[in-house]
């Protein structure tokens, strides 16, 4: 029988190499097996402490609007990695102004796709990735600097961008709000992202249909739809009706971590006092939609990533935010959409889609 000495068993163990007997090799034949070792990584913002085993790296967008190109770095170790991406929520669109806009609402803006799973036993190295951003709103303030008044009329959202990990999975964003709903509906509808490269892929809640312009044109806003293990459409606005609700995002979908609701959609009632529609729930909610004296809101969510609701930063200097859109919730959650422009002093503003997201985790 060979000899074998403590140095060559230690040698074993600390290589990964095994040995299983074999008389036509003189005794042994050897084997290697992958080595399993915790990883040390940098990038985006590491979360040690929700306490289920997992270390996370989070990334958001940098700011409204603007994506976000970095990399994950492992410098040592080798272990599974599981990924989320979410797309970017889009901003719902803007109606003309005046007597053609008058007497309608806009449809809102789809939710953010999504993609949850392994991707992968992943070493020492650099993974690039790309957080896609919100979808900004339209519309115009008044007074305000020539640039936000007339160029944003009868324009639609912008679509949420999209979000991927070292090229193997991604979502991409929901699709901007129309400049106006039209018939017939659900025409007018905005959908939602879509998720590839996961074990679970999940679609955006498509953007609720909002009224066609006319007289009389009352109606009411559909509901932004809930998201499939994703985010939350935003409502469209409603006119002489009751108001519109943002879809819901799916709450948890990689450890605490999931998709935002969509905003609520405006709602006027012939220059009365209203209130626009509540935002969906979901890791973070939507923001409510505005009416005459219940100014919009914001989506919930960190403030780079959380949707607008009607003015405030989407077009400065700000302003009233009746009649106008609430903002998508962080994260991927769509925007809603505004509510006749005639009767807000053509002073009325959708809401923007809250931002993406890419999560990295891997075992402590």
């Amino acid at each position: 029988m060979p000899f074998k000495s403590t140095l060559a068993k230690s040698a074993g163990k600390l290589f990964g190499v095994f040995r299983e007997r074999d008389l036509s090799l003189r005794g042994y034949n050897q084997q290697s097996r992958e080595i399993i070792l915790n990883i040390t990584a940098t990038g985006g913002t590491k979360n040690t402490s929700v306490g289920d085993g997992y270390i996370y790296h989070v990334f958001e967008q940098t700011a409204v609007g603007s994506p976000n190109s970095t990399t994950f770095q492992i410098t040592a170790g080798n272990n599974t990695v599981e990924v989320l991406v979410i797309g970017g929520g889009a901003g719902a669109g803007s109606m003309n102004s005046g007597a053609p806009g008058a007497n309608g609402g806009n449809p809102g803006g789809g939710g953010g796709g999504a993609a949850i799973g392994p991707v992968g036993t992943l070493g020492p190295g650099t993974y690039p990735l790309t957080v896609g951003a919100g979808g900004r709103a339209r519309g115009a303030t008044n007074p305000g600097p020539a640039p936000y008044r007339p160029n944003t009329y009868n324009t639609a959202g912008e679509d949420g961008g999209t979000s991927v990990f070292n090229g193997v999975i991604q979502a991409t964003g929901g699709a901007g709000g129309l400049a106006a709903a039209t018939a017939p509906l659900p025409g007018s509808r905005a959908p939602g992202g879509t998720g590839t490269g996961g074990v679970t892929n999940g679609t955006g809640g498509y953007g609720g249909y909002g009224v066609v312009p006319g007289s009389p044109g009352q109606g009411v806003g559909e509901d932004g739809q809930n998201g499939t293990n994703a985010a939350g459409g935003g409502a469209g606005g409603s006119d002489m009706q009751p108001a519109a609700t943002g879809g819901d995002g799916t709450t948890s979908l990689l450890g605490p971590y999931g998709a935002g609701g969509g905003g609520g959609g405006a709602r006027d009632e012939g220059g009365q006092p209203a209130s626009g529609g509540a935002g969906g729930s979901g890791m973070f909610a939507g923001g409510r939609g505005g009416g005459v004296g219940a100014d919009a809101l914001d989506g919930s969510g960190p403030a780079t990533s959380k949707g607008l609701g009607g003015q405030n930063a989407n077009f400065p200097p700000g302003g009233s935010r009746s009649n106008n859109g609430g903002g998508g919730g962080a994260y991927g959650g769509g925007g809603g959409g505004l509510s006749d422009q005639s009767n807000n002093g053509d002073d009325s503003v959708s809401g923007s889609g809250g931002g993406g997201l890419v999560v990295v985790r891997y075992a402590v």
